[in-house]
């Protein structure tokens, strides 16, 4: 299942953040949201933007830790979520692990960009 949303409104109104694909801390400033998952494996990738300066993705960057990069090469997003792409070799990524529900999650950043990629397998 794959959904757009301009706006943080729209997501919402989607249902995918009471039906647990979106965290409920999600930032309220986000846009251009790109959201995917597979109900057979329980993941979903997302790619917002987002000005990092923004009081609300501050918090809800506060909640997340700083881990190594490595564990964003195991992602296997399928091939047709070609706008999820993760520059792996990219040196100015930022990888921040936290647990939603229970499930290790990954937020990658790349540095001076307002883009952001989530990732989790409930």
């Amino acid at each position: 299942m794959e959904s757009r949303h301009p706006s943080f409104d729209e997501l919402e109104e989607s249902g995918l953040i009471e039906r647990g694909w979106v965290p409920e801390d999600f930032p309220r400033s986000a846009t251009e949201i790109r959201e995917a998952h597979d109900l057979d494996t329980n993941q979903v990738w997302i790619r917002f933007e987002v000005d990092r300066s923004s009081p609300d993705f501050e918090q809800f960057l506060s909640t997340w830790r700083a881990v190594d990069r490595v564990g964003i090469e195991s992602i296997n997003a399928p091939i047709h979520l070609y706008w999820w792409s993760v520059p792996t070799r990219e040196s100015r990524l930022e990888v921040f692990g936290r647990s939603d529900r229970g499930t290790d999650c990954l937020l990658v950043l790349v540095r001076e960009s307002s883009v952001a990629h989530y990732y989790c397998s409930r």
